[in-house]
């Protein structure tokens, strides 16, 4: 799975399940200033990735994501 996979994956759930503009989604994008998500949508977002990736994503991991490229790199490492 490359890299690009993931972030396609991920701004994929944030546009269709969060209506947010794909134009704001960035590497660098704060989950919760810039794209105004809420603890409740980062944990419906780690549930997406535990279906896909069938991994387990512990609660404690979801806490420390505060941008879009956390969440890449914290997948990246679960699928190696």
């Amino acid at each position: 799975m490359t890299r690009r996979k993931i972030e396609d994956f991920i701004n994929n759930i944030l546009v269709t399940q969060f209506e947010i503009d794909a134009g704001i989604i960035k590497s660098s994008a704060s989950l919760r200033s810039d794209l105004k998500l809420v603890d409740s949508d980062i944990s419906d977002i780690a549930m997406d990735l535990e279906d896909e990736y069938n991994i387990g994503i512990p609660e404690v991991e979801e806490d420390r994501w505060r941008t879009v490229k956390n969440i890449v790199d914290y997948i990246e490492t679960k699928i190696k």
